[in-house]
């Protein structure tokens, strides 16, 4: 699937979620002066994922998807879910594109990125060239803990994953 098609794809299935319910034949409710708000009866997870997040499963039972999808569905934190199934493709060897099995860069080194964000909690965090390090799972939360930096700069000297 070409780049173009999955975000249209992903942008149509967007739309077609957020419909309101008065729509589909539910009145609205208003407070008086308010605008109105339209609420779902029940809303379902959705997971998105490239290649590696469905193909890559680390030798375990799960794919990055799956694991996610799985934990949302269980209660869990959606940030803890998310990073709990990106570790799988992250740590896979087989895995060319990102993690502990990245290429190296013109210079022969792998490096490695993260971020993420944290909605309710509006924290926010990431870290850029990471060497020697796998996985950059967790740097980023580390950051939250410093009030002035958003993103690290690291090289880190360890040769295994964690």
């Amino acid at each position: 699937m070409k780049r173009r098609d999955f975000v249209k794809t992903a942008a149509a299935a967007g739309v077609a979620g957020a419909v309101p319910r008065t729509l589909e034949g539910a009145e609205p409710r208003t407070l008086e002066g308010a605008p109105t708000v339209y609420t779902p009866q029940s809303v379902s997870p959705v997971v998105i994922s490239d290649t590696s997040g469905i193909r890559f499963t680390n030798g375990g039972p799960e794919s990055a998807v799956e694991r996610a999808f799985r934990m949302i569905t269980e209660g869990a934190d959606v940030l803890d879910a998310l990073v709990a199934g990106v570790n799988i493709p992250e740590l896979d060897p087989t895995e060319t594109g990102i993690g502990y099995g990245g290429l190296p860069n013109a210079n022969g080194v792998v490096q490695l990125d993260a971020c993420c964000m944290h909605g309710p909690k509006k924290q926010a965090g990431g870290v850029a060239g990471l060497e020697g390090c796998a996985p950059p799972r967790w740097w980023p939360r580390r950051s939250w803990n410093t009030p002035t930096t958003t993103c690290w700069w690291a090289r880190v000297r360890r040769s295994s994953p964690a």
